[in-house]
This record gives C-alpha cells, structure tokens and sequence, in this order.
C-alpha cells in the first residue's frame, strides 16, 4: 500500500469513528456551556431545564431575620441591607439584592419536596448528574444530602429510586465494570474477585437492617417511584465514595483504612488521573451492589471515616468534600452497553475565621476549603460565561482536586444539580452575601 493510500484508508477511518465530541484533534476537552437554557434566556430570569438548576433552601430558624424575603414568582430571594448600614448613593452595600433561582424552598418544604423538585425526573429520564450541597458551616447541607433516620435526604431516597427503577434487570453477578473510565467486561476469574471482594467489605458494614427497612418505608410513602422492565437488558450498579481531605484525595471504602474519624497517617492519597476528556480516581475501590440495602451500607460504612470537627459554629464541622458515586451499566443482548453516573457531592462549608475562631489544623482545613471553593466558582463563572459571543475564558478545572474530579459537569457532559443553602440570621448575612453571589 502507498503512502497515500494510508493516508487515504486513515482519514476514512478517523471520520467513520471520530472522537468523541468533546474532545479536539489535540485530545484536549472542549467544555460546553452549563448554562444555557432552553429558548430564549434573555425573556426569563430561571435556568432553563436545560442547564444548570441551582435550587436554595433556607434553614429553619427561631427568629428569621426581616432581612431575607422571598418574593416574585416564588423564586426570588430579596436581600435588604442590613439595618446598621447607611443608605447612601454610593454605598453597594447599603443596596436591596435580587438573587433568583430554579426554586427557593422554605420552612414548608419537606426532604420529600426537595427529592421531587431536585432530583426524581432526572433518574426517572436516566441522565447522568452531579448534585452538589453547597453553604456557610452549620447551614445543614448535609442534612439536605444524607438526612437522617427519620428525614432521610436527597441520597438514601435517590438510592431507593435507582434500585426501584431498575428493580427487575440488576443482574446478579457484576460481568462488566468500569476501569479506568472504560467498560470493561470481566471474565469469570475477574468476576469471582469481585464477589468474595463485594462479600467481604459488605460483611465489615455495620448492621443497618432495621434502619433500612424504617427508611424504605417513609421513603415509599412519600414517593411512588416507577419500575421499568426489560427483557433484553441487565443493569449492573457499582458504588465508590471519596473524600477531598486537604487537597489529598482518599477513598472511604478501602478495607485498609481506619474506622475512626480523625485523620489516619497511612491513608493513601489516590492520584486523578484526565485521559482524553474522561476523569479517575486510579485504584478508587468499586463495589457491586445488588439491592439498597448494600448501597446504604456502603454509604454509612464510608461516613465513619469522613473527616470532621468541632468548630465555634458547628460542634461536628465536615472538614473535607465528599463524593459519594453510583455508576449505573445498562447491557443490551445486542452488546451496547450504556453508561449513567450519579454523583452525590456534600462541599465543605465556608467559613470566616471571625466566626469560626480556627487556629492550627483547623485554620489549615478553612483555608483550603475555601480555596477549593473559591476555584468551583471561577470554573462555574468561566462556564456561564460561555454563554457570551467570542468568549475563549478558559475553566481552571486543574487547579483543585475537587474541579478536577468535577471535570465532567464542569464541561457541561453531564447535568448539575446545585442545593445552597443559607441560615437567614442576621450573624451570618456577610457569609449568606458571599454563598448567594456565587450561586
């Protein structure tokens, strides 16, 4: 064959089975604009279904200040200037504040609300997103996450819709896997390892049967969740769950690390690894769940080893980012074989020093959460800023472990879920005016 020929069969080939769309001839990603709404954004104020949904939730508290009302459509949150600033001309902060989102939820609105609003149609529709819960320390945003025994949150309910949709495909052996971003589908050497290895950590999980069943009963009686039935179809679900400690990245279900909940030396930080627009954890710990019971052990099982603290505003402060993942594989009997991730991210609060009073490791911890966050909004300004003719700003993704492991919904390839949440005092109205400008 010439040189020209291959050249030829060469360029045939790379334009019958291109790149994926995201990715550039130089295997560099191309991010999409997260924002852009459906029709014309310039004749509404909400985010359109198609975008980004930033949702707000106030906390309940015993004397609300007459600060914050909500108002419009009941999506607006207006914020007055607090009542010891002058009202001049010139003074920004003195001035009445509008900041509006896809919807407010306030002290009326339940967990069940919040899942239904958030969350429901998204798994239902089986598209890939990341929820992030995002607010001052002590705002509850982790209560919105996780719930608790009575009240369970966005994940234990969104744990029961998975397993409730797919009830009747989850096959019963894991025969494929992703590795390394890629499908891979194991053989049965490959497959017994995952088995005994899915047996034994689940064995190491603390006993939460009763709890499970409370659980699955409130959640059935505030949800009709649906079930869909295939018969050329297995779908197989693999949990993993990482915390972003300090700018090192753990896994939380590694059967080596410690149980307790203060830092462990010998944990060992995983590396990120980027390869052509798709992002890892190399050597993230994946396990095969089969029903929802597994996957709330795991969930649990991972929170024992999540980093927290006691600070002036919150006697058990999260002192880390969490992600919680489950990666859905649907398999046809014809060999295609679809993807669907959902990721579950609980943000360290920001904090203050003023308020907080941290000092030592404590002021260490503050000060890269908040790097980390500061770095999430530029990446999410970057994005929205798509949206405006001949931008070329570049999303400084790299620049945390937290952005890079959030490469994907950064890069609009997957959907984003923002809950904020806010303690509408008057203690907290500089902080509240730092989260709600960066939602």
């Amino acid at each position: 064959m010439s040189r020209d020929e291959d050249r030829t069969k060469r360029n045939v080939l790379s334009f019958i089975n291109g790149p994926e769309p995201s990715i550039d001839r130089r295997f560099r990603p191309c991010p999409k604009n997260i924002f852009k709404a459906s029709g014309d954004i310039s004749k509404t104020s909400t985010i359109g279904e198609d975008g980004a949904m930033v949702y707000l939730r106030l906390r309940p508290v015993n004397s609300p200040s007459s600060s914050y009302k909500i108002a419009g459509m009941g999506n607006t949150l207006v914020v007055n200037p607090r009542l010891d600033q002058t009202t001049t001309s010139n003074n920004k902060a003195a001035m009445e504040k509008h900041f509006t989102f896809s919807a407010i939820f306030d002290n009326n609105d339940s967990q069940k609300g919040v899942h239904n609003k958030c969350i429901s149609d998204k798994i239902k529709l089986e598209e890939s997103f990341t929820v992030l819960t995002y607010g001052t320390s002590g705002s509850r945003k982790t209560f919105t996450l996780l719930g608790d025994d009575v009240n369970p949150g966005i994940v234990p309910r969104s744990i029961e819709n998975i397993f409730t949709l797919y009830n009747s495909n989850i096959n019963p052996h894991p025969a494929v896997k992703l590795q390394n971003a890629r499908v891979v589908i194991l053989d049965d050497k490959l497959l017994a390892k995952e088995v005994n290895f899915s047996h034994k950590i689940l064995t190491e999980c603390p006993d939460i049967i009763s709890v499970h069943k409370q659980l699955q009963q409130i959640i059935c009686l505030d949800h009709d969740f649906e079930t869909t039935a295939s018969v050329d179809v297995s779908v197989m679900i693999w949990v993993s769950f990482i915390e972003i400690y300090n700018e090192f990245v753990y896994d939380l279900l590694e059967l080596s690390a410690s149980s307790q909940t203060v830092i462990v030396p010998s944990r060992k930080n995983l590396k990120i690894v980027s390869n052509e627009g798709k992002v890892f954890v190399k050597g993230l710990t994946q396990v095969y769940v089969k029903s929802s019971l597994e996957a709330l052990k795991l969930l649990r099982f991972g929170l024992q080893r999540v980093t927290y603290a006691s600070t002036s505003i919150n006697a058990n402060s999260s002192r880390s980012h969490c992600i919680f993942i489950i990666d859905v594989l649907k398999y046809n009997a014809s060999g295609l074989i679809t993807e669907i991730s959902y990721k579950f991210c609980d943000l360290a609060g920001s904090e203050r020093l003023d308020k907080t009073g941290n000092v030592g490791s404590r002021l260490k911890e503050a000060q890269r959460i908040n790097t980390s966050l500061m770095i999430l909004g530029r990446c999410l300004d970057a994005a929205n800023n798509l949206n405006r003719k001949k931008n070329t700003e570049v999303i400084p993704y790299r620049e945390s472990k937290l952005t890079m492991l959030l490469q994907a919904p950064l890069l609009g390839k997957e959907k984003i879920v923002m809950v904020v949440n806010v303690t509408p005092t008057e203690k907290y109205y500089e902080e509240n005016l730092n989260v709600l400008g960066f939602s």
